[in-house]
Protein backbone atom coordinates (compact mmCIF):
# COMPACT_ATOMS: atom_id res chain seq x y z
CA UNK A 1 0.00 0.00 0.00
CA UNK A 2 1.33 3.28 -0.88
CA UNK A 3 -0.16 6.76 -0.01
CA UNK A 4 -0.06 10.77 -0.81
CA UNK A 5 0.87 11.45 -4.30
CA UNK A 6 -1.37 10.34 -6.80
CA UNK A 7 -3.71 9.34 -4.47
CA UNK A 8 -4.16 6.19 -1.89
CA UNK A 9 -3.08 2.83 -4.20
CA UNK A 10 -3.34 -0.66 -3.32
CA UNK A 11 -1.00 -3.57 -4.93
CA UNK A 12 -2.51 -7.24 -4.37
CA UNK A 13 -1.78 -10.44 -5.37
CA UNK A 14 -3.60 -13.71 -4.77
CA UNK A 15 -1.44 -17.18 -5.50
CA UNK A 16 -1.92 -20.35 -5.90
CA UNK A 17 0.74 -23.21 -5.97
CA UNK A 18 0.08 -27.18 -6.47
CA UNK A 19 2.95 -29.74 -6.74
CA UNK A 20 3.77 -33.54 -6.80
CA UNK A 21 7.27 -34.79 -5.70
CA UNK A 22 8.80 -37.89 -5.00
CA UNK A 23 12.32 -39.14 -4.60
CA UNK A 24 14.29 -42.35 -4.61
CA UNK A 25 17.62 -43.54 -3.21
CA UNK A 26 19.73 -46.76 -4.15
CA UNK A 27 22.91 -48.05 -1.88
CA UNK A 28 24.68 -49.52 -4.71
CA UNK A 29 27.33 -50.95 -2.70
CA UNK A 30 28.81 -50.47 1.10
CA UNK A 31 30.41 -46.55 -0.06
CA UNK A 32 28.17 -45.44 -2.90
CA UNK A 33 24.74 -44.86 -2.91
CA UNK A 34 22.53 -43.05 -5.60
CA UNK A 35 19.62 -40.60 -5.48
CA UNK A 36 17.12 -39.22 -8.26
CA UNK A 37 13.75 -36.54 -7.50
CA UNK A 38 11.24 -34.87 -10.13
CA UNK A 39 8.57 -32.53 -8.80
CA UNK A 40 6.15 -30.76 -11.23
CA UNK A 41 4.81 -27.53 -9.61
CA UNK A 42 2.02 -25.28 -11.23
CA UNK A 43 1.36 -22.06 -10.15
CA UNK A 44 -1.44 -19.11 -11.00
CA UNK A 45 -1.00 -15.72 -9.65
CA UNK A 46 -3.80 -12.97 -9.91
CA UNK A 47 -2.46 -9.58 -9.22
CA UNK A 48 -4.71 -6.19 -8.74
CA UNK A 49 -3.65 -2.34 -8.79
CA UNK A 50 -6.28 -0.02 -7.56
CA UNK A 51 -5.88 3.74 -7.40
CA UNK A 52 -8.55 5.80 -4.53
CA UNK A 53 -11.42 3.17 -5.09
CA UNK A 54 -11.45 3.04 -8.65
CA UNK A 55 -9.61 6.07 -10.36
CA UNK A 56 -7.04 3.06 -12.05
CA UNK A 57 -8.25 -0.58 -11.47
CA UNK A 58 -6.07 -3.14 -13.22
CA UNK A 59 -6.02 -6.65 -12.60
CA UNK A 60 -3.55 -9.20 -14.02
CA UNK A 61 -3.26 -13.03 -13.81
CA UNK A 62 -0.87 -15.50 -15.46
CA UNK A 63 -0.02 -19.11 -14.78
CA UNK A 64 3.26 -21.40 -14.38
CA UNK A 65 4.04 -24.93 -14.54
CA UNK A 66 7.70 -26.32 -14.44
CA UNK A 67 9.17 -29.90 -13.86
CA UNK A 68 12.13 -30.02 -11.92
CA UNK A 69 14.56 -32.47 -11.38
CA UNK A 70 17.67 -33.90 -9.26
CA UNK A 71 20.13 -36.48 -9.28
CA UNK A 72 22.86 -36.92 -6.48
CA UNK A 73 25.52 -39.71 -5.54
CA UNK A 74 27.25 -39.72 -2.36
CA UNK A 75 30.70 -41.94 -1.80
CA UNK A 76 32.38 -42.99 1.11
CA UNK A 77 36.11 -42.50 1.43
CA UNK A 78 38.64 -44.63 3.36
CA UNK A 79 40.16 -41.32 5.02
CA UNK A 80 36.58 -40.79 7.43
CA UNK A 81 35.30 -38.33 4.33
CA UNK A 82 32.78 -38.97 2.14
CA UNK A 83 32.51 -37.42 -2.07
CA UNK A 84 29.41 -35.98 -3.05
CA UNK A 85 28.13 -34.41 -6.52
CA UNK A 86 24.86 -33.21 -7.63
CA UNK A 87 23.24 -32.08 -10.74
CA UNK A 88 19.54 -30.47 -9.67
CA UNK A 89 17.31 -27.61 -11.57
CA UNK A 90 14.95 -25.31 -9.75
CA UNK A 91 12.46 -23.37 -10.81
CA UNK A 92 10.52 -20.11 -9.45
CA UNK A 93 7.21 -18.04 -10.89
CA UNK A 94 7.82 -15.08 -12.45
CA UNK A 95 6.67 -11.86 -10.76
CA UNK A 96 4.43 -8.92 -11.49
CA UNK A 97 6.11 -5.41 -11.44
CA UNK A 98 6.10 -4.07 -7.23
CA UNK A 99 5.37 -0.42 -7.91
CA UNK A 100 3.69 -0.47 -11.17
CA UNK A 101 3.51 3.93 -11.94
CA UNK A 102 3.56 3.05 -15.40
CA UNK A 103 0.11 2.52 -15.33
CA UNK A 104 -0.71 5.93 -14.88
CA UNK A 105 0.08 7.19 -18.66
CA UNK A 106 -3.05 4.42 -19.65
CA UNK A 107 -5.76 6.48 -17.68
CA UNK A 108 -8.56 8.18 -19.50
CA UNK A 109 -9.33 10.91 -16.57
CA UNK A 110 -12.46 11.52 -18.36
CA UNK A 111 -14.16 7.72 -17.47
CA UNK A 112 -12.64 6.92 -13.97
CA UNK A 113 -11.98 3.29 -13.97
CA UNK A 114 -11.22 2.70 -17.54
CA UNK A 115 -7.76 2.06 -17.79
CA UNK A 116 -6.14 -0.46 -20.38
CA UNK A 117 -3.14 -3.32 -18.85
CA UNK A 118 -0.24 -2.28 -20.28
CA UNK A 119 2.82 -4.37 -21.00
CA UNK A 120 4.68 -2.95 -17.60
CA UNK A 121 1.68 -4.57 -15.83
CA UNK A 122 2.60 -8.33 -16.67
CA UNK A 123 4.61 -11.00 -15.30
CA UNK A 124 7.59 -12.21 -16.67
CA UNK A 125 8.53 -16.02 -17.62
CA UNK A 126 9.12 -18.28 -14.80
CA UNK A 127 12.97 -18.42 -13.45
CA UNK A 128 15.15 -21.78 -14.12
CA UNK A 129 18.25 -22.54 -13.06
CA UNK A 130 20.93 -25.47 -13.25
CA UNK A 131 23.17 -26.07 -10.68
CA UNK A 132 26.16 -28.71 -10.70
CA UNK A 133 27.92 -29.42 -7.32
CA UNK A 134 30.77 -31.31 -5.81
CA UNK A 135 32.06 -31.11 -2.62
CA UNK A 136 33.62 -33.11 -0.03
CA UNK A 137 32.88 -33.15 4.10
CA UNK A 138 34.10 -35.29 7.20
CA UNK A 139 37.04 -35.78 9.20
CA UNK A 140 40.07 -35.86 7.49
CA UNK A 141 42.18 -35.91 10.64
CA UNK A 142 40.92 -36.85 14.37
CA UNK A 143 40.94 -33.30 15.43
CA UNK A 144 39.75 -31.65 12.42
CA UNK A 145 35.76 -31.28 10.85
CA UNK A 146 35.38 -29.75 7.35
CA UNK A 147 33.20 -28.98 4.47
CA UNK A 148 33.99 -28.06 1.13
CA UNK A 149 32.15 -27.50 -1.93
CA UNK A 150 32.41 -26.16 -5.24
CA UNK A 151 29.40 -25.02 -7.51
CA UNK A 152 28.38 -23.73 -11.13
CA UNK A 153 25.12 -21.95 -11.57
CA UNK A 154 23.17 -21.09 -14.86
CA UNK A 155 20.21 -18.61 -14.23
CA UNK A 156 17.40 -18.47 -17.02
CA UNK A 157 14.77 -15.27 -17.19
CA UNK A 158 16.04 -13.93 -13.70
CA UNK A 159 14.34 -10.53 -12.36
CA UNK A 160 16.90 -7.77 -11.80
CA UNK A 161 14.42 -5.00 -9.47
CA UNK A 162 15.08 -1.22 -10.67
CA UNK A 163 13.50 1.33 -9.56
CA UNK A 164 13.12 5.10 -10.54
CA UNK A 165 11.36 8.22 -9.90
CA UNK A 166 8.45 9.03 -12.26
CA UNK A 167 7.29 12.55 -12.13
CA UNK A 168 6.07 12.90 -8.60
CA UNK A 169 6.02 8.77 -8.72
CA UNK A 170 8.10 5.58 -7.38
CA UNK A 171 8.36 3.39 -10.59
CA UNK A 172 9.78 -0.37 -9.80
CA UNK A 173 10.48 -2.98 -12.76
CA UNK A 174 12.22 -5.82 -13.37
CA UNK A 175 15.21 -6.30 -16.12
CA UNK A 176 15.31 -9.93 -17.31
CA UNK A 177 18.85 -11.43 -17.92
CA UNK A 178 20.55 -14.88 -17.78
CA UNK A 179 23.07 -15.31 -15.13
CA UNK A 180 26.18 -17.67 -14.30
CA UNK A 181 27.37 -18.27 -11.15
CA UNK A 182 30.68 -19.85 -10.21
CA UNK A 183 31.94 -20.22 -6.63
CA UNK A 184 33.03 -22.41 -3.66
CA UNK A 185 32.43 -22.89 0.17
CA UNK A 186 34.66 -23.83 2.85
CA UNK A 187 34.10 -24.38 6.65
CA UNK A 188 36.17 -26.13 9.00
CA UNK A 189 36.32 -26.79 12.95
CA UNK A 190 39.50 -27.50 13.99
CA UNK A 191 40.52 -28.89 17.67
CA UNK A 192 43.82 -27.55 17.81
CA UNK A 193 44.07 -28.75 21.64
CA UNK A 194 41.99 -30.45 24.38
CA UNK A 195 40.98 -26.27 25.15
CA UNK A 196 41.48 -24.59 22.28
CA UNK A 197 38.56 -24.88 19.31
CA UNK A 198 39.06 -22.68 15.53
CA UNK A 199 36.18 -22.37 13.50
CA UNK A 200 36.53 -20.97 10.22
CA UNK A 201 34.85 -20.31 6.48
CA UNK A 202 35.45 -18.97 3.45
CA UNK A 203 32.64 -18.09 0.30
CA UNK A 204 33.41 -16.83 -2.92
CA UNK A 205 31.28 -16.40 -5.73
CA UNK A 206 31.92 -15.03 -9.38
CA UNK A 207 29.05 -14.03 -11.30
CA UNK A 208 28.74 -13.12 -14.76
CA UNK A 209 25.09 -11.68 -15.97
CA UNK A 210 24.35 -11.63 -19.88
CA UNK A 211 24.00 -7.83 -19.74
CA UNK A 212 26.63 -5.41 -20.86
CA UNK A 213 26.07 -3.18 -18.25
CA UNK A 214 24.29 -5.08 -15.95
CA UNK A 215 26.26 -6.62 -12.76
CA UNK A 216 24.58 -9.26 -9.88
CA UNK A 217 22.74 -6.56 -6.69
CA UNK A 218 23.99 -7.40 -3.26
CA UNK A 219 26.34 -9.93 -4.16
CA UNK A 220 29.36 -10.34 -2.43
CA UNK A 221 32.57 -11.55 -3.66
CA UNK A 222 34.05 -12.82 -0.68
CA UNK A 223 32.85 -13.50 2.59
CA UNK A 224 35.16 -14.82 5.51
CA UNK A 225 34.53 -15.63 9.07
CA UNK A 226 37.02 -16.92 12.16
CA UNK A 227 35.87 -17.91 15.47
CA UNK A 228 38.65 -19.21 18.10
CA UNK A 229 37.18 -20.35 21.34
CA UNK A 230 39.06 -21.58 24.38
CA UNK A 231 37.71 -23.96 27.23
CA UNK A 232 39.14 -23.15 30.70
CA UNK A 233 38.25 -25.87 32.80
CA UNK A 234 38.03 -24.63 36.93
CA UNK A 235 38.59 -26.74 39.68
CA UNK A 236 35.44 -28.14 40.96
CA UNK A 237 34.43 -28.89 37.66
CA UNK A 238 33.12 -25.93 36.05
CA UNK A 239 34.45 -24.39 33.26
CA UNK A 240 34.72 -20.67 31.49
CA UNK A 241 34.56 -20.89 27.37
CA UNK A 242 35.74 -17.75 25.74
CA UNK A 243 34.55 -17.20 22.32
CA UNK A 244 35.41 -14.36 19.45
CA UNK A 245 33.70 -14.45 16.24
CA UNK A 246 35.25 -12.09 12.92
CA UNK A 247 33.16 -11.99 10.02
CA UNK A 248 34.17 -9.95 6.81
CA UNK A 249 31.87 -8.82 3.66
CA UNK A 250 33.00 -7.98 0.45
CA UNK A 251 32.23 -4.98 -1.27
CA UNK A 252 28.85 -5.08 -3.81
CA UNK A 253 26.97 -3.27 -5.58
CA UNK A 254 23.29 -2.13 -4.28
CA UNK A 255 21.35 -2.02 -8.15
CA UNK A 256 22.86 -4.60 -10.94
CA UNK A 257 25.03 -1.69 -12.32
CA UNK A 258 28.26 -1.02 -11.33
CA UNK A 259 28.44 2.56 -13.26
CA UNK A 260 30.80 4.61 -10.16
CA UNK A 261 28.54 7.84 -11.25
CA UNK A 262 25.40 6.26 -9.51
CA UNK A 263 27.16 5.88 -6.10
CA UNK A 264 25.47 2.80 -5.01
CA UNK A 265 28.68 0.92 -4.15
CA UNK A 266 28.05 -0.68 -1.26
CA UNK A 267 31.82 -1.16 0.98
CA UNK A 268 33.15 -3.96 2.08
CA UNK A 269 32.41 -4.73 6.24
CA UNK A 270 33.80 -6.67 9.07
CA UNK A 271 31.92 -7.07 12.53
CA UNK A 272 33.26 -8.60 15.43
CA UNK A 273 31.22 -10.24 18.42
CA UNK A 274 32.48 -11.88 22.05
CA UNK A 275 31.01 -14.41 24.24
CA UNK A 276 32.37 -15.19 27.95
CA UNK A 277 30.12 -18.32 29.08
CA UNK A 278 30.50 -19.54 32.34
CA UNK A 279 28.79 -23.17 33.38
CA UNK A 280 28.78 -24.00 37.35
CA UNK A 281 29.48 -28.14 37.57
CA UNK A 282 26.72 -30.41 37.54
CA UNK A 283 24.31 -27.16 36.70
CA UNK A 284 21.33 -26.94 33.75
CA UNK A 285 21.82 -23.08 33.29
CA UNK A 286 24.63 -20.81 32.47
CA UNK A 287 25.67 -17.09 32.45
CA UNK A 288 27.49 -15.19 29.70
CA UNK A 289 29.04 -11.46 29.06
CA UNK A 290 28.58 -11.19 25.61
CA UNK A 291 29.43 -7.76 23.23
CA UNK A 292 28.23 -7.19 19.36
CA UNK A 293 29.42 -5.47 17.00
CA UNK A 294 31.77 -4.05 19.48
CA UNK A 295 33.48 -1.71 17.03
CA UNK A 296 30.56 -0.40 16.46
CA UNK A 297 30.55 -0.55 13.03
CA UNK A 298 28.09 1.36 10.89
CA UNK A 299 27.33 0.31 6.94
CA UNK A 300 25.29 0.11 4.37
CA UNK A 301 22.71 -2.79 3.49
CA UNK A 302 21.60 -1.90 0.50
CA UNK A 303 21.89 1.76 -2.22
CA UNK A 304 20.09 2.46 -4.87
CA UNK A 305 19.59 5.59 -7.46
CA UNK A 306 15.84 6.76 -7.93
CA UNK A 307 17.25 9.13 -10.35
CA UNK A 308 16.53 12.13 -7.90
CA UNK A 309 18.15 10.94 -4.95
CA UNK A 310 20.50 7.96 -3.53
CA UNK A 311 18.33 5.35 -1.22
CA UNK A 312 20.64 4.30 1.26
CA UNK A 313 19.40 1.67 3.54
CA UNK A 314 21.64 1.63 6.92
CA UNK A 315 22.36 -1.10 9.45
CA UNK A 316 20.35 -1.00 12.48
CA UNK A 317 22.59 -3.60 14.37
CA UNK A 318 24.66 -0.99 16.61
CA UNK A 319 27.33 -2.31 19.71
CA UNK A 320 25.53 -4.17 21.82
CA UNK A 321 26.96 -5.05 25.70
CA UNK A 322 25.04 -6.91 27.78
CA UNK A 323 24.37 -10.06 30.62
CA UNK A 324 22.63 -13.29 29.23
CA UNK A 325 21.29 -16.13 31.82
CA UNK A 326 20.30 -19.28 29.76
CA UNK A 327 18.08 -22.23 31.61
CA UNK A 328 18.14 -25.51 29.77
CA UNK A 329 15.14 -28.23 30.84
CA UNK A 330 14.85 -31.87 30.25
CA UNK A 331 17.72 -34.14 30.38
Amino acid sequence: MFTFFPGNDILIQDMESKAIYGNVGYQVNDRLRVSGGLRYTDDEKQAGFNINDGLIDAMAERGWSEVSWELAATYELNNGMSAYGTIQNGYQSGQFPPRPFCLFGFIDFSFPGNVSTPNCFEANDNVTAINYEVGLKGEPLSNLRMSVAAFYTQYTDLPYQVSTTQGAGFDTRNIIVDQDSLGFEWESSWLISDSFLLHATVGYIDVDVDDPVAVAPLTPKWTLSVSPEYTLDLNGGGEVRFRADWSFRSDMFGEPTADPGRFTKIESRDLINFNITYTPPDANWDVSVYGTNITDERYDNARLNTGDYILVILSNDASEFGLRYTQFFGQ
